[in-house]
């Protein structure tokens, strides 16, 4: 059902930006704030926000659960449709070779496995083709330069810089090799252009999210034994978890199933590739493809220095490889849909071709339906928790004893957010490893120097009359006999302003505004500074792109 729901931390944090985001979008307001997690935290700072592409659309007329699974089947078919692309368009593959090329890529399980998780940050998979297609075209029409570029910014803007990272050494290897091949240097010029404008469009995002980035201890980047690989693309059964350095590693970080008949399809296609060059469609784009898919594989299955620990190091990037795999699996779709083209044309001119076609027909429709069955598996097994009725709370209150170090380990404190929002309940503990913890206090805390005091108090022993508690919004009104200072349960950020001449300020690391006696009403809003900045960016930017596409397409066409 649309509406059933996982206990898997990330699928409940994932729900949580959603419903936050709708719930500010419909009042009217920009979605830049979220009380609910990690003590409250930036929500349009928060590099895992998705908000900055497309997609987000969905979020205003479906609810959170709704929202992310047809955001999940959306994303799914804008990656089947741009490979399909790509293939025959830029790799010139013919109609059947680009659509095996376009079900392999996107049906093999690095995808569906990575949503099916819960990690909803993988909805910017959507727009690597795109990023691809129109990189590669840029090489040859400049106008499609900012397009390109608003691809990576897409990207980014669903809340992955993984990808954009790996899809821009994916290209560079691909514009390398035809810069040697045809002794030119405009491709490698071109896609550090595309890079630039990716930059300054996806401006209103990268300020904000740099302002907040604040990276913590993660766990090491996993560097699988390369006897890994068979299970990775040809088991379909559930693998366990692998152990490294004392650290567990779930097999679904890393699993890509791709089925022993697309394997054996690339096997084949390799060989025609080998002893075919010259008939190759785009030699240079399929040289440049293959070598990036087979560098880009070295780097996950490498344990030297340069692979380990200069990348690791950076944003935890080889953590899971399967953030890696992704282009490895289009150097191995590209082989097997390449060697279906082939073959189908071979039987054109046999005595049995038509019986030849139909058992290769069939054969296909095997391998699409065996991942069509593998992805469906993944969901099934994933969403099965129903939806419980809950009662909204008057108040927005902490979880009663949401931290504790057992839960933590037992990671069971990621299973109550999105309850705990319909709840109107929040929990302080949500954090990811790029964010600081929490300051704020849980109800129940067994901390003697951290009391739940309320969502909001006065230090001096004043009265909170009532107040408001909105994502990002807070109306107060209190009363006290002497200088006071009202705090609220939620990190403080330089982003939160407040009605009137004071301004919110740090207490303990929560938001805090001091008060002069008598009874008064305030109004604190977040409405960081920063992002206005990158706003004006991304506005400037997208005016530059726009008569950049416009000129060039006309000089040119």
């Amino acid at each position: 059902p649309l509406n059933s729901i996982s206990a898997h931390g990330d699928i409940n944090r994932g729900l949580i930006f959603f419903a936050t985001a709708r719930e500010q979008l419909i009042d009217g307001r920009l979605p830049l704030w979220q009380p609910y997690m990690c003590g409250g935290a930036p929500l349009w700072g928060d590099i895992e926000q998705w908000l900055f592409q497309p997609l987000a659309i969905l979020t205003l007329p479906f609810s959170a659960p709704v929202a992310l699974k047809l955001s999940y089947t959306a994303a799914l078919a804008l990656s089947f449709i741009g490979f399909g692309v790509l293939a025959k368009t830029s790799l010139r593959l013919n109609t059947l070779g680009a659509i095996v090329f376009a079900f392999l890529v996107s049906f093999t399980a690095y995808l569906s496995q990575h949503l099916a998780e819960g990690y909803v940050v993988w909805i910017g998979a959507a727009w690597v083709p795109w990023f691809i297609l129109f990189t590669l075209k840029s090489f040859t029409r400049p106008a499609f330069i900012p397009v390109a570029g608003l691809m990576a910014a897409w990207i980014f803007g669903s809340g992955t810089m993984h990808l954009v990272f790996y899809s821009a050494m994916f290209l560079t290897i691909i514009a390398a090799t035809i810069s040697y091949k045809k002794r030119v240097i405009h491709p490698l010029t071109t896609l550090a252009l595309v890079l630039l404008f990716a930059v300054i469009l996806g401006a209103v995002k990268l300020l904000p999210v740099l302002d907040q980035l604040d990276i913590q201890s993660s766990r090491l980047g996993l560097v699988p034994s390369l006897s890994l690989l068979p299970d990775m693309l040809l088991t379909r059964k559930h693998l366990p978890a692998l152990e490294q350095d004392g650290i567990n590693y779930r097999w679904s970080e890393f699993a890509n199933y791709m089925g022993v008949i697309p394997f054996l399809l690339a096997l084949t296609g390799g060989i025609m590739v080998w002893t075919r060059r010259k008939l190759l469609p785009a030699p240079s784009l399929y040289g440049g493809t293959l070598l990036a898919s087979l560098v880009l594989l070295v780097l996950v299955f490498t344990h030297i220095p340069a692979t380990d620990g200069l990348f690791a190091s950076v944003v935890d990037l080889l953590r899971m490889p399967s953030r890696l795999m992704i282009f490895p699996v289009i150097g191995i779709s590209l082989l097997a849909a390449y060697a279906a083209q082939v073959l189908w044309q071979r039987t054109q001119r046999i005595r049995w071709g038509r019986t030849v076609r139909l058992g290769l027909g069939i054969i296909l429709l095997i391998a699409a339906v065996d991942l069509v069955m593998y992805d469906l598996q993944l969901f099934s097994q994933k969403f099965t928790l129903p939806l419980p009725a809950v009662a909204r709370s008057e108040q927005f209150q902490r979880t009663s004893a949401s931290y504790t170090k057992k839960d933590v380990l037992d990671g069971k404190y990621y299973k109550v957010g999105y309850i705990s929002y319909l709840e109107n309940m929040g929990t302080n503990d949500l954090c990811r490893h790029y964010q600081p913890d929490p300051h704020t206090r849980a109800f129940d805390s067994s901390d003697p120097l951290k009391p739940y005091n309320g969502e909001v108090w006065l230090v001096n022993g004043g009265k909170i009359l009532e107040y408001s508690l909105k994502p990002g919004i807070l109306t107060i009104a209190a009363t006290t006999s002497t200088k006071d200072r009202i705090v609220l349960n939620q990190n403080y950020d330089a982003g939160w302003k407040s009605t009137g001449d004071i301004q919110p300020e740090s207490f303990n690391g929560l938001v805090s505004v001091p008060i002069s006696e008598g009874t008064q009403t305030l109004v604190l809003e977040y409405q960081p500074q920063i992002m206005w900045w990158g706003a004006w960016i991304t506005v400037l930017g997208s005016i530059i792109a726009i008569m950049w596409y416009g000129l060039l397409r006309k000089l040119i066409w």
